[in-house]
Formats: structure tokens, sequence, C-alpha cells
């Protein structure tokens, strides 16, 4: 019988299967040839059945095909964040949160998360947000 988890369980497995989907698309595995990973790795269809071995063993395998959780900063970031404070500080935004930020960055560049956007993409997030802070003190 399996051990209860902890909360603290919980996290690591939750951060786990977390890098495990973020390799999935760094490394840009379709569905076929991810689940065949999956089982070849660990004999498991979902990530979701695997244990703390197994996740271990994934996650190795992916960092053995150029997987890397840690991404370079950029910092770019910092300067979307006080354009969108400037948003709000002129009431054309109502919440300054990161979900805010992230479904506006998904509008513009497709993208989840302001974690992972590349300067390009910063480039024009900031541009749009630039141009949105022009029209509505000019209006």
């Amino acid at each position: 019988m399996a051990k209860p988890q902890t909360k603290a369980g919980a996290a690591v497995r939750n951060k786990q299967l977390a890098a495990i989907h973020i390799a999935r698309v760094q490394l840009g595995l379709d569905e076929d040839t991810y689940r065949d990973v999956l089982w070849t790795v660990a004999c498991v269809h979902s990530a979701a059945d695997l244990d703390a071995d197994g996740r271990g063993k994934v996650l190795a395998h992916f960092r053995s095909r150029g997987f890397s959780q840690r991404r370079k900063s950029n910092p770019m970031v910092g300067k979307i964040r006080a354009l969108w404070a400037e948003l709000s500080d002129i009431g054309a935004v109502k919440s300054t949160s990161t979900k805010a930020i992230n479904s506006y960055i998904k509008r513009i560049t497709h993208v989840d998360r302001i974690e992972w956007i590349d300067k390009r993409q910063a480039s024009l997030v900031i541009e749009t947000l630039k141009s949105w802070i022009e029209r509505v003190k000019a209006g």
C-alpha cells in the first residue's frame, strides 16, 4: 500500500511534473513521441502515473537530450511589469497581478507566461504597451 503523500511531497511531485511538461515543449516533442518516451523510460503512458523514481528517470532522459530548466532571465520583463503598472496607475487595467499580465502576454505572443517569452516577443509586448499608454493618455 502506498504511503499517503505529504504537502511537501505533493509540491515536489507537482514541480517535477511541471518540469516534465516544460521539457516536452522545450524539446518539441509531439504527443506520440512524448508517450513513447514515457513508456520507454518508465513504463507508463501518462506522467501522472510516474512515481518519484520514474519522474527522476524521465527528467534525466530529457536533460540528456538538451532540456534545461534554467532559463536566462530576460531583463525586458522588468520593463513590461513597469509599463503594466503604469497602465494600472492611469486606470487602463484593473489588476497588476501576474495572472493579468500573463493573459495579455498570451494574447499578444501566444506564450502562456511572461517568464517564457524571448527578447523578440518581449520587444513586441513593450511596444504594444507603450502604444496603449499613449492612446489612453491622448484620449
